[in-house]
């Protein structure tokens, strides 16, 4: 998240957003032309990561 992130933390709900949605996803399904470090996170079976929960902006 430090890297992928702005100095500010201003984009970390987005990011993480993102990550959940990632780990929602079959490796088989996931684009082509995913970053690295994306793609080595595992999919994570059984929904746990399939809700979307809106964060508050600040």
């Amino acid at each position: 998240m430090e890297t992928k992130t702005r100095d500010d933390g201003m984009d970390v709900g987005p990011q993480l957003s993102f990550l959940f949605q990632l780990l929602n996803t079959p490796q088989e399904k996931r684009p082509r032309n995913l970053d690295e470090e994306l793609q080595a996170f595992p999919y994570v079976n059984g929904s746990l990561f399939s809700e979307t929960i809106l964060t508050p902006q600040l």
